[in-house]
């Protein structure tokens, strides 16, 4: 267990480039129909919609509950590694069909999008597995304070959810500005 945790950043940076990979493999083995078939209805897909907010909101939630028995930590990795899964799944389609400019594109919209929901997931996850170490200490009744990190993890939850809200209503006309790339 001690090795493991010397190795954390290693086994981070591991877990983020195996992702990506797997998006950009997943698409690579896609047969042609099924590419047909995404490039003619990626047009129909609203990158922002109100669902999204209710599906994080479940994510956020269930999580939280489940972080102080280490659940949630697990939940919200997986959660983390979909993201990256999808960011090269989308990698590689806009590589496929825009070429150059669709790598372009794609980082525009990493960037617009993503990055800040990967960045507080991150931020979350250091978050809830403290939580997960001061639960234990304070079940013990060691004299822990576990209410600053509750508050804590709660405010990122509040801030990916209005980084949601700000992508619903300007994200669009963001990616809008970018389209010429594809063109």
């Amino acid at each position: 267990m001690i090795k493991i945790v010397k190795y954390r950043k290693i086994i981070a940076f591991f877990l983020v480039v195996v992702s990506i990979l797997l998006g950009i493999l997943t698409f690579c083995k896609l047969k042609n129909g099924n590419i047909e078939f995404i490039k003619n209805n990626f047009t129909k897909i609203n990158y922002f919609n109100y669902k999204i907010i209710i599906f994080h909101f479940i994510i956020l939630t269930i999580s939280f509950f489940l972080s102080f028995i280490g659940i949630g930590l697990f939940i919200l990795l997986f959660y983390l590694l979909y993201e990256l899964f999808t960011i090269g799944f989308m990698f590689s389609y806009f590589a496929y069909f825009y070429k150059t400019k669709g790598i372009l594109f794609n980082f525009t919209y990493f960037l617009i999008y993503k990055f800040i929901l990967l960045f507080l997931l991150v931020i979350l996850i250091l978050k809830y597995y403290k939580l997960f170490k001061n639960f234990f200490k304070y079940i013990r009744k060691e004299n822990v304070d576990i209410t600053k990190t509750v508050v804590n993890s709660q405010l990122i939850n509040i801030f990916i959810l209005f980084h949601d809200i700000i992508l619903i209503l300007f994200g669009k006309y963001l990616l809008n500005l970018f389209t010429f790339l594809l063109k």
